[in-house]
């Protein structure tokens, strides 16, 4: 483009070198910019995903559990360990890897396929390290099976979730107060042939970010069952 000066001289106009090169200094330093808000949204978008997932996950085991529990039987004839609640403390926390033990109905964690599934049957719930690698499985028999040389951990245990990182469950104190403003939790239960009032399970899922903690994911449950193992005297 050519323009005239106040002299009526001819002059070459545009961009000097130094323009062109601090205009293309600013586009580049929006460009980055603009890159590395993208990179930082999507990152978190990911990482909130995962997280979602992972504890949906937590969540959903969580889940069969309580239905499992819920599904738990007793007969309203005396005491009866046969048919009492178990556990096994096995450290609390991250990496804990309690054992749980009872008596239920109903298809609930061994599927409708088992021939004793709709009769009482027996379900072993625990946590396991295989392989480093932690995650809850399950064994489940019925009553009948329970013979004198009968042993339950010759049964392959049925992988219910390979995600968890830890497993614990705790107890309702049965001597606690009933106006008790804190339920009062034990981490041992000796009354095993009977079934606690409540029970609170918690689960440690993957975490987000390899090297952090896991995550937490906690539930609590009542027995419906239980009153029948607590007569009234």
């Amino acid at each position: 483009m050519k323009r005239r000066d106040d002299m009526g001289i001819r002059a070459q106009a545009g961009f000097t070198l130094i323009e062109l090169l601090l205009a293309l200094a600013i586009l580049a330093a929006v460009t980055t910019t603009a890159y590395m808000t993208f990179s930082t949204v999507i990152i978190a978008w990911k990482r909130s995903m995962t997280m979602s997932e992972n504890l949906h996950h937590g969540d959903f085991v969580l889940e069969q559990i309580v239905i499992a529990l819920r599904s738990a039987y007793y007969p309203s004839s005396g005491l009866d360990e046969k048919y009492g609640f178990w556990l096994e403390d096995e450290g609390e926390g991250v990496g804990s890897l309690d054992r749980i033990s009872w008596v239920k109905i109903g298809p609930s964690l061994v599927g409708r396929g088992e021939r004793f599934g709709e009769g009482p049957h027996r379900v072993q719930l625990f946590g396991e390290t295989d392989d480093d690698t932690i995650g809850i499985r399950v064994r489940a028999w019925g009553l009948l099976e329970e013979l004198e040389e009968f042993d339950p951990e010759e049964i392959e245990p049925r992988i219910l979730s390979t995600y968890v990182r830890g497993f614990n469950v705790r107890c309702r104190d049965p001597e606690m107060e009933e106006d008790a403003e804190e339920i009062e939790w034990l981490d041992e239960w000796e009354d095993t042939n009977r079934i606690p009032l409540s029970v609170e399970l918690t689960v440690y899922v993957e975490p987000v970010d390899e090297g952090r903690e896991p995550l937490e994911v906690k539930r609590i449950v009542d027995l419906p069952v239980a009153p029948l193992s607590w007569p009234t005297p």
